[in-house]
């Protein structure tokens, strides 16, 4: 439907027949048929589009998934039912609602909570009291449970996993909030957002919410591997892709324990730089590795490393700046490095670390798919 929908009461009928009229549409929420009027010249509202959503839970099953195993668990009679918590939850966030006291706006839409199928919409102190039941971990138990039914059927087709951390600047005093890297506004407090995602699909799998000071790949790994742990085997990703943040020995063993394919970037060490210009001098080692760069395989056992792993050198010419108009010739000597680093080739290189056995043209274009993570952050954020 367009954004012409309208959520008056007035426009929600019990509809005994099967036949519709133009300009109405027949919908079922809940064990109810209802009929939808809507106009063209009315003003949008927030829940215009609830009877829809309505029908898509039904259909689906999710609100059903969504009242079971909840840890609410009342005793008195006089307690609401676990359904109408939900449901007036699920009606505060449809219609846009950040805090508690927006709740009570809805005390009066009964035709919103027929609509889901519960008896009353709670008010703010019972939506407020049921949430402080239980523990955090019950609570995420619960939640990780229905958002994986959500998006679960879609993992049986071979995909990627993207890791990665994105920083969110905090003001004022929130729980967690400390100085960390902050690259866009150094000194002050942030939050780090460690995610799992599908990058092509924008399907984001899991979020670790750390503080500011935790910003590295390793804080990163043990949610991931709890994440993975549980999906069944036909779910699990074909491969995990990171950057240097993740190319350490600790990410790597724990991949190769569970037979995961991996590709992650390497720091630029000593060693690997040594590698990079003994390649230099085997012309015959480098193969094309698509989109104007260059490939070559070795397999280097690092220091700190417990075995030797397959690495991917890639290389392409450096991108220069625009030419800036020439200084005076100097009439001193110039020196020798100078003519050095004029002569020849500038490259500019990629070292990345895998346990897959894909050529390197389509680990390296595997790779610089990587790059699409930046939009799904700012796509999140904005």
């Amino acid at each position: 439907m367009n954004d012409t929908v309208t959520s008056v009461e007035k426009d929600y009928k019990k509809c005994p027949v099967d036949q519709v009229e133009i300009g109405k549409l027949l919908v079922r929420g809940g064990d109810e048929r209802f009929e939808v009027e809507w106009d063209a010249e009315a003003k949008v509202t927030p829940m215009g589009s609830l009877v829809f959503f309505a029908q898509y839970l039904q259909t689906g099953g999710l609100m059903d998934r969504l009242c079971q195993g909840t840890p609410l668990a009342y005793i008195s009679h006089n307690a609401p039912k676990a359904r109408d918590v939900l449901g007036t939850i699920v009606m505060s966030v449809l219609n846009g609602q950040t805090r508690y006291a927006h709740i009570n706006a809805l005390r009066g839409d009964r035709v919103g909570a027929e609509v889901l199928g519960v008896s009353k919409v709670v008010s703010e102190d019972s939506v407020r009291r049921a949430l402080t039941r239980g523990t955090p971990e019950t609570w995420n138990a619960w939640l990780t449970v229905q958002e994986r039914a959500v998006y679960e059927p879609l993992l049986v087709e071979p995909y990627v996993l993207d890791i990665d951390n994105t920083v969110k600047p905090l003001y004022g005093h929130q729980e967690g909030a400390e100085l960390g890297y902050n690259p866009q506004k150094p000194g002050r407090p942030s939050h780090n957002y460690h995610t799992y995602f599908i990058g092509s699909l924008r399907v984001v799998l899991g979020v670790e919410v750390m503080p500011g000071k935790k910003h590295s790949g390793k804080h990163s790994l043990p949610g991931l591997w709890h994440m993975i742990d549980g999906l069944p085997p036909q779910c699990r990703p074909r491969l995990i892709r990171g950057d240097v943040s993740y190319g350490n020995e600790g990410g790597m063993v724990d991949a190769e324990t569970r037979a995961q394919l991996y590709l992650f970037k390497l720091r630029q060490t000593t060693k690997i730089r040594t590698q990079i210009q003994s390649l230099e001098c085997d012309a015959e080692a480098w193969c094309d590795a698509g989109d104007d760069w260059q490939g070559a395989e070795r397999s280097l056992n690092l220091m700190g490393w417990s075995r030797a792993r397959r690495c991917i050198f890639l290389r392409r010419p450096a991108q220069r700046g625009p030419v800036c108009k020439a200084l005076p010739a100097s009439k001193e000597t110039e020196f020798d490095f100078v003519e050095h680093l004029d002569s020849g080739s500038s490259y500019e290189y990629i070292v990345l670390v895998t346990n897959d056995h894909l050529p390197i043209v389509a680990l390296a274009q595997l790779y610089r798919d990587r790059a699409d993570c930046e939009n799904v952050f700012d796509e999140i954020k904005n």
